[in-house]
This record gives structure tokens, C-alpha cells and sequence, in this order.
């Protein structure tokens, strides 16, 4: 029978990994520990409108309204008889008409009202129409590795900060275009769902091509249309 030889002879040895170190006494990673990180967290704070509760009131509070939307068609999918050709368009018209009231009356308002009363219940009034401070450059750090930052570059971008480039909007300015996406997002998201409900509501009315039905008690569901001959 083959017998593995014991360890120790030749090179076996090289092939035996080194042991573990010892475990940490705290489960976790020990970090870098930099002192730019201080600076880094207020320029942020100055910087982005994210650290204003106001502001994340405002956007939820949007969010929430633009949501209502799902609860919406643009065209009306109930129908509970069978209806002539002209009385289906008049219906429809009817209730597209509801709809786009609803949406310029009632929801455009909405939205800008709860995003006023959720940004008058903070203090950062002033903060919110003055443009913020350019972001804060920091220094290259030897030793970070992909963190560096190239002062060299830093300057340029300063530079064209102050100079070339327009100056920051403020925060107002940026919140205001973001809840306006948000109601652009929210108004197409409506319009494609309601056009695959819609397409999906005259499938569901329409008969099978090409075969005659000849007794009514044999259609699938309620007629859509009614035509006088």
C-alpha cells in the first residue's frame, strides 16, 4: 500500500500555509483614520440639501402625492353595458376631461402645497435661497492610495468654480427642479399604465377574429359596442 511520507522531508514544508493570526477582540475592520473626514461631513451638510429635515419632508411628502396618480386611468375602463359608438366617445371625452382637471386643478396645487408647508417647518429658510459654498478640496494625502486627491486638479476646478462656470443655484432652485421630475417621472409612469389598461380592457371585450357568434349567451363578456343596422 502507499504510505504519504511524513512532513519534514524534502521541501514539503514550503507547501504547508502559514497559520491564521490571532482573531480581534471587536469584530470589526480597523479603519484609516483621516483628518480631513470633519471637514468633509460639514461640507456636505453646506453643500448638499439631503441634510436639511425640511427638505427630505418636502420630498416625501411630494413622493406621496405622485403617487396618487396610480390610483388614476386616463380613460375609462368600467363599462358596464354596451354602449352605441357615439355614446363610448362621449364617455371617454368626459372622463379625460375629469382627469386633466384633476391633474391641473387639484394635484399640481397639492403637490405645491405640502412642499411649502414641509419647507416652512424648519429653520433654513435663508439657507435654502442663498447659493451654497463650492465643495471643500481637500489636500493629496500620501499613503491613502485611490483616495488621493491631485491638488493640481483641485486648483483647476477651483478655478473654473470661481470663474468660467456659472455660479450654484440654490438650494430652493434644486429642490424645486427635482420635485418637478418627479411629477414629470409620475405623469408618464400614468400614461403608459394607462394605455397597457386600456389596451388590456379592449382585448378583454373583443371576440375571437374571424368566428361569428350567433347567440349572444356565447360572448365571453358584455358587448363593448352596439351597432344599428
Amino acid at each position: 500500500s502507499i504510505v504519504r511520507p511524513p512532513l519534514g522531508l524534502g521541501n514539503d514544508t514550503d507547501f504547508i500555509p502559514a497559520p491564521p493570526p490571532p482573531p480581534p477582540e471587536i469584530g470589526v475592520i480597523a479603519a484609516a483614520k483621516l483628518p480631513e473626514y470633519p471637514h468633509a461631513v460639514a461640507s456636505f451638510a453646506a453643500v448638499s440639501s439631503a441634510a436639511m429635515p425640511e427638505v427630505c419632508r418636502a420630498v416625501f411628502a411630494a413622493r406621496h402625492e405622485c403617487l396618487q396618480l396610480a390610483r388614476l386611468s386616463l380613460f375609462d375602463v368600467e363599462t358596464p353595458r354596451t354602449r352605441t359608438l357615439i355614446e363610448y366617445e362621449s364617455a371617454q371625452a368626459s372622463h379625460l376631461k375629469k382627469v386633466m382637471g384633476f391633474i391641473t386643478g387639484t394635484w399640481q396645487p397639492a403637490i405645491h402645497t405640502v412642499v411649502t408647508e414641509a419647507l416652512g417647518t424648519g429653520p433654513g429658510g435663508a439657507a435654502l435661497s442663498e447659493p451654497p459654498p463650492p465643495p471643500l478640496q481637500l489636500p493629496s494625502i500620501e499613503g491613502v492610495g485611490r483616495g488621493r486627491v491631485d491638488s493640481a486638479a483641485n486648483a483647476e476646478r477651483q478655478g473654473d468654480w470661481a470663474g468660467s462656470r456659472p455660479s450654484p443655484s440654490s438650494r430652493q432652485d434644486r429642490l424645486s427642479t427635482q420635485v418637478n421630475l418627479m411629477m414629470s417621472d409620475a405623469l408618464t409612469c400614468f400614461a403608459r399604465d394607462s394605455l397597457h389598461a386600456y389596451v388590456a380592457f379592449l382585448e378583454g371585450h373583443a371576440g375571437r377574429p374571424g368566428v361569428p357568434v350567433l347567440d349572444p349567451a356565447y360572448l365571453r363578456s358584455t358587448p363593448l359596442l352596439s351597432v344599428e343596422l
